[in-house]
């Protein structure tokens, strides 16, 4: 159609719409069907109230949380910056130290709470812990000769005490609040017997836990070494555990196994079986595909502990996966940094890390968000014009002509 016929045409229709009162067109007196034309509407009006606007903070979202050892107090200041903005957290899948937090949240009656809880949890470690013995006050980018020094005093800290984790989840996270909270799934991996050669006929007759950490003190100790061969070399893959309905002691266990890193911590006993921690070993380091298919929502918020991708989001093709990733590495550089980045627990370093966690959410959620809300209302238009220049060949009782009379 010529363009210069359509706009004739809409000005017929919209002249039309503006007399309808003082010359009806449509039966006597009646008012024209659908009120004014679409192409004469506000667009910025129409979008507001057409009831098509979402807020995408405020849509349901899973929570992923990456492991990473001592690098988690940094999913803290995320979990502080989403309860900030009022994000729906529906679901939570964890990973090592990313199940530990995320058992805190899951278990919290709100959101809020859940990340000002988190928050103690990290500087009660963080005192327990204190000051290294050598610094020179850099904390995100110790150098290599402070990691050096500082490593014995890490490897001593209070996450490897044994016993202190399972105090840590007494004191912060309640069974019953877990039983009615967040629905949670962590990442285990399922080991050998971390004893395979017994020393003594007394080793024989040991009675295991059921549940527990293995203790195996008589024994060598090579089940680390075939799980991880088992892992790196023959891909054995890692589980997802859904803990909510487990019993007090399995659901505690489950959590710990998931962050038994392998060599400096035992693995546990779950129902007799031992697991271990599913971040280095079977590839669980980032569950999103425990969420999948077992949520009501599609869209998962997933926080990194490195800069490198841990997925791919084309294997999720039918889900959004917004990933906060850290803006700046999180491991000092140097040979040891890697290791000294899981263990370091001191009070600066853990303030740097919630503090860079929750300026990292702000800045990634919100320019995600932004993007999702022009999309929203580029969507919008496309449909209103659309609709605007389809109304124009609408069948009509009466358009009218040149010829009519005024």
């Amino acid at each position: 159609m010529d363009p210069a016929e359509v706009a004739r045409i809409a000005r017929r229709v919209g002249d039309r719409g503006a007399s309808d009162a003082a010359s009806p067109s449509y039966g006597s007196g009646a008012p024209l069907p659908g009120g004014q034309p679409r192409g004469l509407r506000d667009p910025v009006e129409a979008f507001r109230t057409s009831g098509v606007a979402d807020d995408p903070r405020r849509r349901p979202v899973g929570l992923v949380l990456a492991g990473g050892g001592a690098k988690g107090a940094y999913q803290a200041g995320v979990a502080r910056f989403l309860a900030e903005s009022g994000v729906q957290v529906v679901a939570v899948a964890g990973a090592s130290i990313g199940a530990l937090n995320g058992a805190v949240l899951a278990a919290a009656p709100t959101l809020g709470q859940g990340a000002e809880l988190l928050y103690k949890v990290w500087r009660h470690v963080a005192e327990e812990t204190g000051p290294p013995p050598f610094t020179s006050g850099v904390a995100l980018d110790e150098g290599t000769l402070e990691q050096l020094l500082n490593l014995p005093a890490r490897a001593l800290g209070p996450m490897l005490r044994p016993g202190f984790l399972d105090d840590l989840l007494a004191r912060y996270v309640d069974p019953g609040g877990l039983h009615r909270g967040l629905p949670m799934y962590v990442t285990t991996f399922r080991g050998v017997d971390p004893a395979l050669v017994p020393l003594s006929w007394r080793d024989l007759l040991e009675v295991r836990e059921l549940d527990g950490p293995v203790r195996a003190a008589g024994r060598v100790r090579v089940g680390w070494a075939v799980d991880i061969i088992r892992s790196w070399a023959f891909k054995a893959r890692s589980d997802w555990l859904y803990i909510n309905d487990l019993p007090l002691r399995t659901m505690h266990n489950v959590i710990l196994a998931s962050a038994a890193i392998p060599v400096v911590m035992p693995p546990r006993n779950v129902g007799g079986v031992p697991m271990r921690d599913g971040d280095l070993l079977g590839g669980g380091n980032m569950p999103v595909g425990a969420l999948v298919g077992r949520i009501p929502c599609r869209r998962m918020i997933a926080v990194h502990l490195k800069a490198l991708p841990l997925f791919h989001p084309g294997e999720y093709a039918d889900h959004e996966v917004i990933e906060i990733r850290p803006s700046r590495p999180l491991e000092p550089k140097g040979p040891v940094g890697a290791l000294s980045a899981v263990l370091d627990l001191s009070p600066a370093r853990v303030d740097a890390l919630y503090e860079t966690g929750y300026d990292d959410a702000r800045e990634q959620l919100s320019r995600a968000w932004a993007e999702d809300a022009v999309g929203q209302v580029a969507t919008f238009m496309n449909e209103h014009r659309r609709s605007a220049v389809a109304e124009l060949g609408e069948p009509l009782h009466r358009i009218p002509s040149e010829g009519d009379a005024e």
